[in-house]
């Protein structure tokens, strides 16, 4: 943490030089005077960089681990929103079939804009791109390719619901929750 700290530090200085040379031309210094100019190279050499050092990995930090260090509350909301999806559009007509084994429809999804205003208001703060809905699952694809989260049944217990989140490793589950 003090490695990554300095490091960003070390990176945000040496951006901040050249605007601290300016401040050493005799121009700015005549017209700032000396107090002003120390003031003003202490806050570009370190306040500024000190606080961008701080802020810096939690801007740099992908989408997805941001997820991912949600609260059980959270998540606990976010499973309500895809319950209310799940009544909100049923399948019927306009659902398209999933072809298990090439010859038997397994089931059928319902593909939804991420830009619907009907969303839940904690689905669409996500950013979806979209979603698909079948009669046991939610699946959110937040951003383009970002990462996707899956609200679903766990197979052989529909009473037991499990959110798991897609990125570029294994899936993960991030919350469950048994309905009585």
């Amino acid at each position: 943490m003090l490695f990554r700290f300095l490091f960003l530090y070390g990176i945000f200085l040496i951006l901040m030089l050249p605007f601290a040379m300016l401040l050493l031309s005799a121009k700015f210094r005549t017209f700032l005077g000396w107090r002003k100019t120390i003031l003003s190279l202490l806050t570009i050499l370190v306040l500024v960089p000190t606080i961008l050092a701080l802020i810096a990995p939690t801007l740099l930090q992908p989408r997805w681990v941001r997820f991912t260090h949600k609260s059980q509350k959270y998540y606990s909301q976010l499973a309500q929103g895809c319950d209310l999806v799940l009544k909100q559009y049923p399948l019927g007509t306009n659902a398209m079939p999933v072809l298990g084994d090439g010859t038997n429809v397994v089931d059928s999804f319902r593909k939804i804009s991420g830009h619907d205003p009907s969303l839940p208001k904690i689905i669409r703060d996500l950013g979806p791109s979209e979603l698909f809905i079948s009669s046991n699952h939610v699946g959110i694809m937040v951003g383009v390719r970002d990462f996707g989260i899956n609200w679903q049944a766990q197979e052989g217990n529909t009473n037991c619901w499990t959110m798991t989140i897609n990125t570029e490793g294994p899936e993960s589950a991030v919350y469950s929750r048994t309905n009585n």
